[in-house]
């Protein structure tokens, strides 16, 4: 398995496992990772997986030293004004931040909470989009996706 099969969801790791719900931190449930089996011959087929995503994390902020959401702040979403897109917001933005799913299990909890469990086990792991900042990032990946794609593959090795 290589990054490129990480980045593209081909890497034959299944779409999903419910770590969080034995795991007893982040060592655990990449130890956990590292043994699954795979489903499937890395790069024959295109399934998207959670597992893969926590992996591509985990490389990242090995490669660089700092956390996942310190480098999408500064790479990505400060540069394109994004100002009100983060990783874990304050309960305050809540307001601002449009509802994942709508789910009767969570009717206790403020609709703007993050609702997959595996990402809140992940530490609220996923970037909380701020509804100003949507036409940002639309206008984003349309211009930006093909020179970012290209940008990646010309300075990075990645099989």
């Amino acid at each position: 398995m290589t990054v490129r099969h990480l980045l593209t969801h081909t890497s034959g790791l299944p779409p999903f496992k419910e770590y969080w719900r034995t795991s007893k931190g982040k060592q655990d449930t990449l130890a956990k990772i590292f043994a699954e089996p795979l489903e499937y011959e890395p790069g024959t087929k295109e399934v998207y997986s959670d597992l893969g995503i926590i992996l591509m994390a985990e490389i990242i902020e090995r490669l660089t030293g700092r956390k996942l959401d310190d480098l999408a702040h500064d790479y990505i979403f400060s540069l394109l004004g994004m100002n009100n897109t983060m990783y874990r917001p304050p309960k305050k933005l809540w307001p601002q931040i449009a509802p994942t799913e709508i789910a009767e299990n969570f009717a206790a909890r403020d609709d703007r909470a993050i609702h997959d469990a595996a990402t809140t086990f992940r530490r609220n792991a996923d970037a909380r989009l701020g509804c100003a900042d949507r036409r940002r990032v639309e206008r984003a990946l349309f211009f930006g996706a093909q020179l970012w794609t290209h940008w990646i593959y010309r300075h990075f090795d990645l099989d």
